[in-house]
């Protein structure tokens, strides 16, 4: 069965999206050049928004897909979810590709190593 969560976040000048590890989608409606892992800001949902279905899905260790859409590039990536993550954040999404997480903070996951190409692609 598949669950189609929706999320819409938006653009800022100061959006980077370069760190090398993490992405974060935000509620937030500013950003500083620090924050070199935000996708987008002003999120219509953070963890706590997710609907009992996905959360469950993510906390029973099922693997799930994040489709990233801005006009006509698409991204796709996957996560595993983890019993111990609690999904409380009311601010935001954060997706790591390291194990380095700890279960209050927000969405741990692994990169596809496509994607991981594609961006060094785009840098050279």
């Amino acid at each position: 069965m598949t669950i189609l969560e929706k999320i819409e976040a938006f653009g800022h000048e100061n959006i980077q999206c370069s760190h090398s590890s993490t992405i974060e989608i935000t509620k937030d409606t500013f950003l500083t050049t620090k924050g070199t892992c935000i996708l987008g800001i002003n999120a219509t949902k953070a963890c706590f928004d997710l609907s009992p279905n996905v959360k469950e899905k993510i906390q029973n260790g099922n693997r799930f897909n994040i489709i990233i859409k801005v006009d006509n590039l698409i991204e796709t990536f996957y996560g595993n979810g983890h019993k111990d993550l609690t999904l409380y954040s009311k601010k935001d999404m954060v997706f790591r590709k390291s194990d380095d997480w700890k279960p209050d903070e927000k969405l741990k996951m692994k990169f596809q190593e496509s994607v991981e190409k594609r961006k060094k692609e785009t840098e050279q």
